[in-house]
């Protein structure tokens, strides 16, 4: 019997053939479904790389054109012009309601109550004033030291809406000398070449000294406004209720010469 298996698995070799075979190929499906699920880790992997690539390319890209446009509008913004107002002393005098005096009215256009306490007299010719940059199209900034800057403002709006209403009050806290600067006022200022900035800008102060050195030469200085200063005689009188007004011709005729140098430099560019 024995010799008769032998003999039958020698004539007929196949049987062990097809296992082997059958093994190898199990083998080989198995690599194979391996490195396909490898190579697939390995495409999912690259697409997520590539897709977070693409995507922080277009955020960066995108951020870059937005600020663009930001520089590209306040740029315009600014070669508007700019007229930067103080308050104290320049376009108005505001003091305690006890000690306001009697004869304020003389030299003033108007009279206002600040927060109950305060009393303010408003120099003659600053509504015209107001009034005529808004009309060149000027962008107007309040800049003052005095920490009721914005109450001021919202009391001669409830007054006279049209004059000023939407006007921004930038309050500097500091009583420093040198403590205001346009960087910190004019919007894309941070970005914007400042010696642009600082040729379409015109600022109307009694303190030169306020601004920091390299504002200096922006500064239209204005003869101080103070309600116990006597005035004694009429012309004095006249010449004080007409001050700001020569102040509004000579800022009409800065803006002028600055826009006909903007049309200069601009037919050079379209002739070159």
């Amino acid at each position: 019997t024995e010799f008769i298996n032998q003999e039958a698995t020698e004539q007929n070799p196949s049987n062990d053939l097809k296992s082997t075979l059958q093994e190898s190929k199990a083998v080989q499906i198995n690599a194979g479904s391996s490195e396909r699920k490898e190579i697939e880790v390995r495409d999912d992997t690259m697409d997520e790389f590539s897709v977070t690539k693409i995507t922080a390319e277009t955020k960066k890209h995108r951020e870059h054109t937005s600020l663009q446009k930001q520089i590209s509008s306040d740029e315009l913004q600014l070669r508007n012009g700019n007229l930067i107002l103080d308050l104290d002393h320049a376009l108005l005098h505001i003091v305690k309601k006890e000690r306001f005096p009697p004869r304020a009215g003389d030299i003033s256009e108007e009279t206002t109550e600040v927060c109950d306490k305060y009393k303010l007299a408003l120099r003659c010719g600053t509504k015209l004033l107001v009034k005529s940059a808004r009309a060149l199209g000027l962008n107007i900034h309040i800049v003052t030291q005095n920490l009721l800057g914005k109450e001021i403002i919202a009391a001669l709006e409830k007054k006279d809406k049209k004059v000023w209403y939407g006007l921004p009050v930038h309050v500097v806290k500091s009583r420093a000398v040198r403590s205001k600067s346009l960087r910190a006022v004019i919007p894309g200022a941070k970005y914007l070449p400042m010696d642009l900035v600082r040729k379409c800008t015109v600022i109307l102060d009694d303190q030169v000294k306020s601004w920091v050195k390299e504002d200096e030469s922006c500064v239209l200085r204005v003869r101080q406004y103070d309600l116990f200063r006597s005035i004694k005689s009429k012309e004095k009188l006249v010449q004080e209720k007409n001050y700001l007004l020569g102040m509004l011709l000579r800022v009409q005729e800065f803006f002028s010469l600055r826009m006909k140098e903007e049309r200069n430099s601009f037919y050079q560019v379209s002739k070159w």
